[in-house]
Formats: structure tokens, sequence, C-alpha cells
């Protein structure tokens, strides 16, 4: 994995896919209004400035954070990203979706069969921000012995996209609704772009100027082992 740290499935039914031309003036892509928090689009959330910019993705890093992304990045860019520090680590994925609603549903489901594939357990529960997954995986440790590690997975529709977050280490071993990985989590701004994509389909994120290439490891590799998005 790459550090940087910021200063301060076979053929698709075309009925699954987003070939239209968005338009803001659709009911279906007004955001939804009064929302004390995001996940965000950029139509609620315009001003950017202090969010690091991955394109799909603009969010902000907690002081004594890092951003890691995947080592094997092609042309500048990357599936996800992985925001680590003393809580633990959020791993972000985002997802187009159809214009007449979002993906979570279908995305909780995947997490679930993926889990339970890799003989873990995954149970859905009704969180304070939704429906939500909470998994345990068995896992090996740097040292060769066998652990579990939990994973706690969320999930946001927005206007033709779907968030989803992984908290991984400490914090999903005792999850907590605030603190700065939920923080930033619920502070995500998400920029679609105006691209027809197939629904369900990853969008790639932007590597942001700055971002250094060197391989490092730490303790929270083992997470990053443990999320049911990471393979």
């Amino acid at each position: 994995m790459g550090i940087f740290s910021p200063r301060r499935r076979g053929a698709q039914d075309t009925s699954t896919q987003d070939t239209s031309t968005p338009e803001t003036s659709d009911a279906a892509e007004a955001p939804e209004q009064g929302r004390p928090h995001g996940p965000w689009d950029v139509s609620e959330r315009p001003d950017l400035d202090g969010r690091v910019d991955f394109g799909a993705l603009r969010f902000r890093v907690p002081p004594g954070y890092v951003v890691q992304r995947p080592a094997n990045d092609k042309d500048n860019t990357v599936p996800v990203v992985l925001l680590r520090g003393p809580e633990g680590a959020l791993r972000l994925r985002v997802f187009a979706a159809p214009r007449d609603g979002g993906k979570w549903d279908d995305l909780r489901a995947d997490v679930v069969r993926e889990v339970e594939e890799r003989d873990g357990t995954a149970t859905e529960v009704d969180g304070p921000f939704g429906r939500e997954v909470r998994c345990v995986l068995k896992v090996t440790s740097p040292d060769g012995q066998p652990m579990v590690q939990p994973s706690r997975v969320l999930g946001h529709d927005g206007p033709r996209w779907t968030l989803r977050g992984t908290f991984l280490g400490p914090v999903a071993k005792d999850p907590q609704d605030h603190g700065d990985l939920m923080d930033a989590f619920l502070d995500v701004v998400v920029v679609r772009g105006p691209e027809p994509r197939r629904a369900g389909e990853v969008l790639p994120l932007r590597l942001p100027p700055g971002a250094r290439g060197d391989a490092e490891t730490s303790s929270d590799e083992q997470a990053v082992s443990a999320d049911p998005d990471a393979t």
C-alpha cells in the first residue's frame, strides 16, 4: 500500500445500465433536504475546500491520520482508499447507482455472501445511520497466530451513487457512532460525474497530487485482509 499524508460479475443486462445524461431538475436527482450530516452529494456541498481530492470522493483527513491506497494502482487511479489512524481504519469505495434508486440493499447482500463464503459471520442490524452489516472473519496475525477480525460496513445511497464505508480495527471492535473516522465518513462528498455507468460499477478514484508510491507495512494491513471489500 502506498501512503500519502496530507498537509494540515459476466455480461450485464442493459436494463441495469444508467446511460442517461443527468438532469439537475429531475426530482430523482434532488438531494435530500434537512439532513444533519452526510455523506453528501456535491450538489449539497459544492464548497470542497479542506477536503482531499480523490476525484469521485472528497473527504477531510483528521489530524494524526494518513490515507492509504493500493500500491498496484494503474493509470493513477484506484478503486478504494483507506483512511488510517489511532481509531483504526476506514475503507471507502463508491459505486454507480441507477437513477430510480440506490444500490445499498444489493451491496449489503453482497457483503453478507462474501463473508459467509470466507467462513465468517455477517449480521445485518439497524444502526443509527440505517441498515448496516457487522462482520467477523478469521485471519492470521503477523506472527502466524489465528485471530478474528471484526468489521462494520455502512452504506449510503445518493443521487446515482452509493457509498460504502468499512470500519476496521479498534473502531470495529467497539463500534462508536462518533469519533474521527465516523465524522470523516459522515462528511464525505461524492462527485459522481455525468458519465453513463452500469449500476453497481465501482467509480474509479484519482490519486491526488502529493500521493507517494512507496510501500509501507503496518499492523492495519491485517485489518485490511479482513475487509470483505478487499478481495
